[in-house]
């Protein structure tokens, strides 16, 4: 009996090995050739493409992510991709807009959808297939593509405030879609009868969204709006907004708690600060020192 059991159990495994060893139904077809991957509309759709070979009559399509810690992807197939005599494709859309690859373009009648993201990574690969099995297919590599980053929308909320006589303070808020990374953001500003200058700046990592453009004219009024950037492609131009520099640097009231101010040049000087403060703007309470301590008749 246990001669018996033994014999079936090798005859078991010499079946699975036979199977493992089968060779694939590929009928001569090669992975296809020339797979490349486009987006279309922004990030609504990918379109791949790969060349025709005779005798790939279906095709298994596979488009990835990465998220923090994986890499996932989902697949079809073996299905019919539609070909004329020299290129196949298939078509990927955004899940999340409301559209489909039938209505943008009929030949597509059926597709994948996963989320696609401006200048984010996916993946890709395509197999020729010669029958509905997957056993008859050749998987091309896979490989990675960025999506291109796209144009910004419009800088929100662009305000600015004289500083003094020649610099405005200018804050925002970023764009509700940035469609890829920010680069940089510039600032346009003009006079009525002056030509058009500009500002780069940085994203701040800590988004506070504020810069001081400086080197302006004396009670002068600029024209101010932005554009945010990614690395390739410029945003939409904010809303414009008007500011007016100081006439001097007293008409920003910098010296506090009622002291008064003189201008001189392009500074000014606080005169006078009242009894009990002291500093340069008149914003500390006054100490009096040693001396004046003695001198008053204080002693330790």
């Amino acid at each position: 009996m246990m001669a018996e059991n033994a014999f079936v159990r090798l005859a078991s495994l010499a079946v699975i090995t036979v199977f493992l060893h089968l060779p694939r139904f590929t009928s001569g077809i090669h992975s296809p050739q020339n797979v490349k991957i486009d987006a279309i509309n922004g990030t609504d759709f990918l379109i791949l493409s790969w060349d025709y070979q005779a005798g790939a009559n279906y095709s298994k399509i596979g488009v990835g992510w990465y998220s923090k810690y994986t890499h996932s992807e989902v697949g079809v197939g073996p299905t019919l991709a539609p070909c004329n005599s020299t290129k196949c494709s298939y078509c990927v859309y955004d899940r999340r807009h409301h559209t489909s690859c039938h209505t943008f373009n009929p030949i597509y009648t059926n597709s994948l959808s996963i989320r696609l993201d401006y200048a984010a990574i996916v993946t890709y690969r395509v197999a020729a297939c010669s029958t509905n099995e997957s056993n008859s297919c050749v998987y091309a590599m896979r490989r990675d593509y960025t999506i291109p980053p796209g144009a910004p929308s419009a800088v929100r909320n662009v305000h600015a405030r004289p500083f003094s006589s020649k610099s405005v303070e200018i804050t925002w808020t970023a764009p509700n879609q940035t469609r890829g990374t920010i680069v940089t953001y510039t600032v346009y500003y003009k006079t009525s009868d002056g030509e058009r200058k500009h500002l780069l700046v940085p994203p701040d990592r800590y988004n506070e969204s504020k810069v001081i453009l400086s080197g302006l004219k004396t009670k002068t009024t600029y024209t101010i709006w932005m554009i945010a950037s990614t690395g390739k492609k410029n945003g939409e131009e904010s809303e414009k907004t008007s500011v007016t520099t100081y006439e001097n640097e007293c008409e920003s009231s910098p010296c506090q708690n009622n002291g008064k101010c003189k201008a001189t040049g392009d500074s000014y000087e606080c005169l006078t600060c009242p009894a009990t403060m002291e500093g340069k703007n008149c914003e500390s309470k006054y100490s009096p020192n040693i001396i004046e301590l003695v001198t008053a008749g204080v002693y330790f």
